[in-house]
C-alpha cells in the first residue's frame, strides 16, 4: 500500500494534476482488486478514485459508513506527511459489500494520497472454525469416505477463498476442496511463497482442540511482498489433520516496512 501511495504522489509530482485521471483509470497501475490509490483534497472534495472514478468531483467531507464514522473526515484527521492510518467502513470492489477497512493516507502538497486493505471481519473466522469443525465430525462419523465430500469442488467444504484440507500424520494429503488433484500425493515438502517447507508448520500446531498457524501464501503484485495464510488445523484423534484458512490483511507486513 505504501509503495501505491508513494508511486501516485510521484506521479503527481511529475505531471501535477494530470496524475489524477492516470490514478482513477480502473484499468491503471493504481488499481488490483480491492487494493487502489484515492486523492482528495483537504476540504474533502474527491479528485482521484481508482475504484470508484464516479466520486470524483464530489465533496464527501460529511460522508458516513453504516456505524455513524465519518469516513473522509477520518482519512483527512490521521494524514501526515509521514502517513497516517485511519478504520472506517467502505464498499469492497471484490466483494461488493461494505467492509471493514484500514487506509494509510500522505498528505501531500494540499491533497492526501491513500490506499488501503480490508481487515478480516469475525464472521470469516467463525466459518474458518465453522468448516474445519463439520469436517473432522464428518470423518468421525463416515470414515476415509468423508475424504471425498470434503473434496468435492461443489460441496459444502469450500466457500469463496476459504475452504478445508485434511493432511494425514506424515503429510499426505487426504482431502482438499480446492484442488482434489492434490489427494493422494505427498505434501510433507511443499513450499510457500518464500520457499519454505510449511506442512510440517501445520503437522505441528494441530491440537484436538484446534490451533492457528500462520504463513506465507503468495505473493501480491501490489507490494510485492508475500500474503499471510491464516489456517485454523485440528488433529483427530488418530492424527488426522483438518484445516481451512482465510488470507490475513497487510497489517503484519505493513508494521515491518
Amino acid at each position: 500500500m505504501r509503495l501505491l501511495v508513494d508511486d501516485a504522489i510521484s506521479l503527481y509530482n511529475e505531471v501535477g494534476d494530470q496524475a489524477f485521471d492516470l490514478i482513477s483509470d480502473p484499468d491503471g497501475d493504481f488499481i488490483d482488486g480491492e487494493f487502489y490509490v484515492y486523492v482528495f483534497a483537504t476540504d474533502g472534495v474527491s479528485h482521484a478514485h481508482a475504484a470508484d472514478p464516479s466520486l470524483i468531483g464530489s465533496n464527501l467531507f460529511d460522508l458516513q459508513d453504516s456505524r455513524g464514522t465519518y469516513v473522509v473526515r477520518s482519512i483527512l484527521g490521521s494524514a501526515s506527511a509521514a502517513g497516517g492510518w485511519s478504520e472506517y467502513r467502505f464498499m469492497n470492489p471484490v466483494s461488493e459489500e461494505e467492509e471493514l477497512k484500514r487506509s494509510f493516507s500522505v498528505l501531500h502538497d494540499n491533497y492526501v494520497f491513500g490506499s488501503g486493505y480490508y481487515l478480516p471481519e469475525q464472521h470469516e473466522i467463525d466459518l474458518v472454525k465453522q468448516l474445519v469443525a463439520s469436517a473432522a465430525a464428518l470423518y468421525e462419523s463416515e470414515g476415509e469416505d468423508a475424504f471425498v465430500q470434503i473434496s468435492a469442488l461443489d460441496g459444502d467444504f469450500k466457500v469463496g477463498d476459504i475452504y478445508v484440507f485434511a493432511l494425514s500424520a506424515d503429510g499426505v494429503s487426504l482431502a482438499d476442496a480446492e484442488d482434489p488433484s492434490l489427494v493422494g500425493t505427498d505434501r510433507s515438502e511443499a513450499k510457500d511463497s518464500k520457499g519454505e517447507v510449511f506442512v510440517p508448520k501445520i503437522l505441528s500446531a494441530a491440537t484436538p482442540d484446534g490451533a492457528w498457524v500462520t504463513y506465507p501464501d503468495r505473493t501480491s503484485s501490489v507490494t510485492g511482498l508475500e500474503e499471510l495464510k491464516r489456517s485454523w488445523v485440528v488433529r483427530a484423534s488418530d492424527g488426522v489433520v483438518f484445516g481451512a484458512s482465510y488470507f490475513l490483511t497487510y497489517e503484519e507486513l505493513v508494521m515491518q516496512m
